[in-house]
C-alpha cells in the first residue's frame, strides 16, 4: 500500500527543478531485497535483555527510492528512512514501545549505512538498538544485500 501511495504522488508530482535533478546519488533499485547478516559485536548489556545478535541470519526488506536523494526501507514492520549521497546511503527507524508513562523514549530501532557496488547489490553495517527502561543494547552486523525483484505500479493514467 505504501508503494501505491508513493506511485500516486510520483504521477501527480511536477518536474523537479534543475538544481535537485543534478544531485549525484548512489543508485539502488526499488524492490525486494535480501540482507545476509554476519554478527560483529554487541554491547555487554544485550545478554541481560535476552538479546543476541549471533542469531540474526537473513533479513528481507522493501526499498523505495525517492527524488532527489531520499531512500526508505521497510524491514519487517520497521520503517527506516534516510538519504543517499554520491557514495553511500544512510537510513534509520525507531519503533516506540508503550511503557505506561506517555513517552516514546523507549523502543526498538535500526540503522543501515550502505555502499552499493551496483544498483542490485550493496554492503554495509546494520545496527539494531534495544532501548528499554531497564537497559540499552546495540547489536552490530555486517550485511551483504542483493536485489530480489520489483513489481512496478500500474502506469500513470492507466
Amino acid at each position: 500500500m505504501r508503494f501505491l501511495g508513493l506511485f500516486l504522488m510520483a504521477c501527480a508530482g511536477g518536474k523537479a527543478d534543475d538544481d535537485t535533478a543534478r544531485v549525484p546519488v548512489v543508485e539502488v533499485d526499488w524492490g525486494s531485497w535480501q540482507l545476509d547478516s554476519a554478527f560483529e559485536t554487541e554491547s555487554d548489556t544485550c545478554a541481560g535483555l535476552g538479546a543476541s545478535g549471533e542469531s540474526l541470519g537473513t533479513l528481507y526488506g522493501e526499498i523505495e527510492v525517492g527524488h532527489p536523494n531520499e531512500i526508505s526501507m521497510l524491514l519487517g514492520d520497521l520503517l527506516m528512512e534516510g538519504t543517499r549521497s554520491a557514495d553511500i546511503f544512510e537510513i534509520e527507524g525507531f519503533s516506540p514501545i508503550d511503557t505506561g508513562d506517555d513517552t516514546d523514549a523507549y523502543g526498538i530501532g535500526a540503522s543501515i549505512t550502505g555502499s552499493p557496488t551496483d544498483s542490485h547489490n550493496f554492503t554495509g553495517t546494520l545496527v539494531y538498538t534495544l532501548d528499554f527502561p531497564a537497559d540499552y543494547c546495540e547489536i552490530y552486523a555486517d550485511i551483504i544485500a542483493e536485489w530480489l525483484y520489483y513489481e512496478p505500479p500500474p502506469p500513470c493514467g492507466g
